[in-house]
């Protein structure tokens, strides 16, 4: 009996390092669905770039700018919805994975402009400040900017956000550390890997 229970055991523990394995080698395989869609611009019109390439941050400003941006800092700005429409088949059709797209505002606008340019100054708690500030941008990408970054400011430290978000719950905080606080959700932690 106590043989058959050391198998037993031998046997979940080997199920268990056959589904670690296994998940390793789904996260090694991931393709590079963005990489694959910048590299079409031959069959596919309406990429712009690269979200990280096309924007321009205020220096001392970039790593909580990543941090607001999340996801959409690996993102591929593409001109219209039409546009992430055939960009999304040639995905699936290339069977190439799967991208993130921010959907520009349906032209490629001459020139770039800051996010807030022409944008009602909005009271802010001391010490904060909007990050759309600190970021430029190619205009047709300004819309879908301030849709994703609107509500969100630069603040010194968690206290400080912890501060702003009490004060305005419509906004989120985030650390020049690239520490996110928010109403309902936060992220952050070292840099340690």
């Amino acid at each position: 009996a106590e043989l058959r229970e050391e198998e037993r055991a031998a046997e979940r523990e080997r199920a268990a390092l056959v589904a670690r394995k296994d998940a390793l080698e789904m996260g090694l395989a991931r393709k590079d669905a963005s990489g694959a869609l910048l590299a079409a611009s031959d069959r596919l019109t309406g990429v712009i770039g690269s979200v990280s390439a096309l924007l321009s941050v205020r220096p001392g400003a970039e790593t909580a700018v990543a941090a607001a941006l999340g996801s959409a800092a690996d993102a591929v700005a593409v001109a219209d919805l039409a546009a992430a429409e055939a960009a999304i088949r040639l995905l699936k059709d290339d069977d190439a994975g799967r991208a993130l797209l921010l959907v520009g505002a349906g032209h490629r606008a001459p020139g770039s402009a800051t996010a807030t340019d022409g944008l009602p100054d909005r009271h802010l708690p001391a010490g904060a400040r909007r990050v759309l500030d600190l970021v430029t941008a190619p205009a047709a990408l300004l819309p879908a900017l301030t849709r994703l970054l609107g509500d969100v400011v630069v603040v010194d430290d968690l206290a400080a956000g912890r501060e702003v978000v009490a004060a305005a719950p419509h906004l989120s905080a985030v650390t020049r550390d690239g520490d996110l606080l928010a109403r309902d959700h936060a992220a952050g932690g070292s840099h340690g890997t």
